[in-house]
């Protein structure tokens, strides 16, 4: 399975980083922006930035396809590009996600301004031409598309972007899509097993890509591409063309009478046919052997969503298995014993994947020959390094200093490594000695190689070459460089691995657009087919007796690591696939000779994520403003929040100012605060940071009883604050199912800054989130507050023991501990309200267990040691949340709450105490 990608929007490009960190690096995971020196090269509308000099070849082959594909996506558009177009050029994708991580929000607020940042290109070199190609021209148009659509609006609706968050993403997202050249089966493999599982979703609800999950958001690109080309192929007089032209008229709402205008067929329809197209299409597979028949999966873990286990490999002594497994969006290595079932996990990575980046993850570990250490590529420090992870010694690091790395696989002697490095554009293979850490260059051509397998006579490496945007097996002489072709066929062959007796080579294929597992004799070239599945099969790895074969398997709708005996198939191999040829032609491109190459010292130099005259446009989008709006209506009252914040994120530290307003209503009392707040962020490493503010805040009560200390008035509170946080939270859509967040601070609260109060509060919470089962969250909280000064019995256990308010208990120490138990009730309702406002997308619920003290007389320190006294205070409850989005885009939750106050002390509340919170950020 090549590295292949409907060229991932921007977002999925830079968000797909395709990095393994080790956890116990934690300290070194952090991003490190290293310099590049830019040089520019000139190419018609195009301006190509490459890193060093060395990258001039590779980027003069990519103006030559932007420049091949732009007369016929400007003819196919009816649409004339503004230029300049910037193309960045990238090492990696690594490198590309560390450069560009930054600019994850950019242009939200200000399509205008952002007009410079649509008319760029991220490209992070990979190993395959195709993939990158494709990538090209998806971006390409895709600018197009955000020009015609997004760039002649007037400046308010551009400011709040009303027009285009009316836009149904899978129609922006099809447009550009269908114009990157046909699906690879790999694509199709998706959108074929949601129609066997009768899971695909509707139309209405891919409006936008927000609600989607990490593992939804490429099949989403791919139905939106197949969507658009149904509608230009099946209906009257709907195209690409017609599409941009119908959406460009006027505000895109309703989309369904846009839709019925662009192609003469109403939306519910176009529904119904192509779903009943992709039904008639792909349901004959389901007369395919499942792999459940004939194989057995080695994880065993049960998870709901769409999940990942990569990389199986056998121990050379045939016991133990080894794979990669997606765990609540980090990646365990699990080690099983294959006869008890028995796992181990020695480590804990973070992967930044998307499906459409597996390649190299699908033959990324491998077992030594000893079978005491396991080898893999991860990330330290933002460079790719080799990982030998011994059993007995722990980690070890290789740093080989390379652009990128991949599928690493152990020699036979267990003396040295062949894996492939990219270096300067170009993907080859290099042999690393274990021992010294030195490589060496086996190959050196400007044909990609992937997936280098060793002989077991230690003779040849076996690898995946792709030549015309086609990819076939070769094998390459240790000794002296010697190639041999394996395979010469219309489509394509990838991920070889040898039978252990060296006569065969066994390999994934798709003569007829389904990977499947075949094997190779070498002597007489005969075709032995191994699987059948409907889905896919990938990523053969043999057990050292050959009695074995561990492989991947995509079915309902995640990755499993399986195991089966060697066995033939009856299904016949197709011999030639004609529309692999048709695509391969595609990617044989006449020279083309208009480059001019331009010194980097004549454009503006700013440190910054671009490296162009373009600055100034992302220096602008580094003003980030945000508002949170918040209702809670409450059995006693109600109150409504409002803040805005400012964050300016052009230096380090990040200043930022806030506005805060607040009404509050509890029974016959009242409470306004309004407040100011600037400051300063200082992220001192991946997940730390540090912080200082002042504040001012105007406090304004009513209503309240004759014994408060102030009955009847305003009260102006300003000082200042100190905070450090630590914060490493893992979340599935909106909300944390993994990690933790630690934060410690101190409050003055002056007359020498105008305070009306004098008081000092120290703080200290801790919150930890465990995922039991998949999406079943064990969520608690622990923390302390200790106030000192004149004014210091002032801190309520609000918000500390849910049915508490801040009138019923008051005092100058608090501390409290909640426990919470989090489950789905209904996951992906994807209900859309008719005229396609909202969408209710998850339905969850908690119970939950709370235990508070306050006091106003001793530490509370002191109170730990008698929990039976007044000062504790205890109340338990549940909630129900409703996950909602408007326009698909802004996330809404929607809980509702009911608690009960256990203790019966002088101010504990009585009765249920019900809640109905809004929260809206944007």
């Amino acid at each position: 399975m090549p590295r292949r990608r409907i060229a991932a929007v921007p977002s999925l490009v830079l968000v797909a980083l395709a990095a393994l960190v080790p956890a116990r690096l934690a300290d070194a995971q952090e991003a490190i922006r290293t310099p590049i020196e830019w040089h520019v090269l000139t190419a018609g509308d195009f301006e190509v930035h490459y890193p060093a000099e060395a990258f001039l070849p590779r980027a003069r082959e990519v103006a030559a396809w932007l420049l091949a594909a732009q007369p016929r996506i400007e003819k196919d558009l009816d649409h004339d590009y503004e230029p300049r177009i910037r193309v960045i050029l990238y090492r990696s994708i690594l490198e590309a996600g560390q450069h560009e991580a930054d600019d994850e929000n950019a242009g939200q607020l200000f399509p205008v301004l952002a007009g410079i940042r649509k008319r760029r290109i991220i490209v992070p070199l990979e190993a395959s031409n195709r993939s990158m190609q494709r990538t090209l021209e998806f971006q390409l148009a895709q600018i197009a598309v955000q020009q015609r659509l997004f760039g002649r609006t007037s400046l308010v609706a551009s400011i709040y972007e009303y027009k285009s968050s009316l836009y149904p993403v899978w129609v922006t997202l099809g447009i550009a899509a269908s114009q990157a050249g046909p699906l690879e089966p790999v694509e199709e493999m998706l959108i074929r097993d949601a129609v066997l599982d009768r899971a695909l979703p509707s139309l209405t609800t891919l409006h936008s890509e927000d609600h989607l999950s990490r593992h939804f958001r490429y099949p989403m690109l791919v139905q939106a591409a197949m969507a658009v080309d149904w509608i230009s192929r099946e209906t009257a007089r709907g195209s690409p063309k017609r599409l941009m032209h119908v959406f460009d008229s006027d505000l895109p709402f309703p989309t369904t009478r846009h839709i019925e205008r662009a192609c003469g067929v109403s939306y519910a329809d176009v529904e119904i046919r192509f779903s009943r197209d992709l039904e008639a299409r792909f349901r004959p597979e389901e007369a395919r052997e499942e792999a459940d028949g004939y194989s057995r999966r080695l994880g065993r873990r049960e998870q709901y969503d769409r999940h990942y286990e990569l990389g199986a490999v056998l121990s050379p002594d045939g016991r133990t298995a080894a794979w990669f497994e997606d765990s609540a969006g980090y990646f365990d290595l699990v080690v099983s014993d294959l006869a008890t079932g028995e796992e181990t996990r020695p480590l804990r990575l973070i992967l930044h994947v998307a499906l459409d980046e597996l390649h190299a993850r699908l033959r990324g570990l491998d077992w030594s020959p000893d079978g005491r250490s396991l080898c893999f590529v991860a990330d330290r420090s933002a460079e790719p390094v080799l990982c030998l992870l011994s059993l007995d010694s722990g980690l070890r690091t290789v740093p080989l200093h390379l652009d990128d790395m991949a599928s690493p696989q152990w020699s036979p002697d267990g003396r040295q490594l062949v894996l492939v490095g990219q270096r300067h554009g170009y993907a080859d293979l290099y042999r690393v000695d274990v021992a010294s850490g030195r490589a060496e260059r086996l190959t050196a051509d400007a044909l990609p190689e992937s997936d280098p397998a060793w002989s077991p006579d230690g003779r040849w490496i076996a690898c995946a070459v792709e030549t015309g945007g086609q990819t076939d097996l070769w094998r390459i002489s240790v000794a002296d460089g010697r190639r041999e072709r394996l395979t010469d066929t219309p489509h394509d062959e990838t991920g070889p691995t040898w039978r252990p007796d060296g006569a065969a080579v066994t390999f994934c294929a798709d003569p007829d657009r389904i990977p499947n597992l075949y094997s190779l004799a070498l002597d007489a070239g005969r075709l032995t087919r191994h699987t059948d599945v409907p889905g896919g099969a990938f990523a053969p790895r043999w057990s050292a007796d050959g009695t074995s074969l561990a492989f991947t398997v995509f079915r309902h709708g995640r990755f499993e690591a399986r195991l089966m005996a060697p066995r033939e198939s009856a299904a016949p191999v197709p011999a030639a696939d004609p529309a692999r040829a048709a695509i391969a032609r595609r990617y044989t491109l006449a020279a083309v000779d208009v480059f001019e190459v331009l010194p980097y010292e004549a454009k503006i130099r700013l440190e910054s994520v671009l490296p162009t005259s373009a600055s100034l446009s992302d220096v602008l989008l580094r003003h980030r403003f945000g508002v949170d709006i918040r209702y809670r209506f409450r059995s006693e009252g109600h109150d409504i929040g409002v803040e805005a914040t400012y964050t300016n994120r052009i230096l380090r530290p990040d200043l930022f100012i806030r506005a805060r307003a607040n009404h509050e209503t509890d029974d016959d009392e009242t409470e306004i605060v309004l407040g100011a707040e600037a400051g300063a962020t200082l992220p001192i490493e991946a997940y730390t940071k540090i912080g200082a503010s002042l504040f001012i805040r105007r406090i304004d009560r009513s209503g309240l009883e004759e014994d408060d200390p102030d009955p009847e008035g305003t009260t102006l509170e300003s000082g200042l604050s100190l905070g450090i946080s630590r914060r490493n939270v893992t979340r599935r859509r909106e909300n944390p199912i993994g990690g933790y967040a630690v934060s410690a601070g101190m409050t003055w609260l002056t007359p020498a800054l105008g305070s009306d109060l004098e008081r000092t509060t120290y703080s200290l919470e801790g919150k930890l989130y465990v995922e039991l089962f998949h999406d079943v969250v064990f969520a608690s909280r622990i923390g302390f507050v200790h106030a000192t000064g004149p004014d210091a019995e002032n801190l309520n256990l609000k918000d500390r023991v849910r049915g508490y308010g801040s009138r019923n208990a008051r005092g100058q120490d608090v501390a409290w501990l909640n426990a919470e138990l989090r489950f789905p009730l209904w996951r992906d309702v994807a209900w859309v309200d008719p005229v396609q406002i909202a969408i209710l997308k998850d339905i969850r619920a908690s119970v939950f267990a709370d235990v508070g003290a306050i006091s106003a007389e001793e530490n509370v320190w002191f109170m730990l040691a008698a929990p039976i006294r007044e000062e504790w205070h205890y109340s338990i409850g549940a909630t129900l949340q409703f996950d909602i989005y408007v326009l698909q885009r802004a996330y809404i939750p929607i809980i509702l709450s009911v608690a009960h106050v256990l203790d019966d002390t002088e101010n504990a509340p009585k009765g249920l105490k019900l809640e109905v919170l809004f929260e809206l950020a944007f």
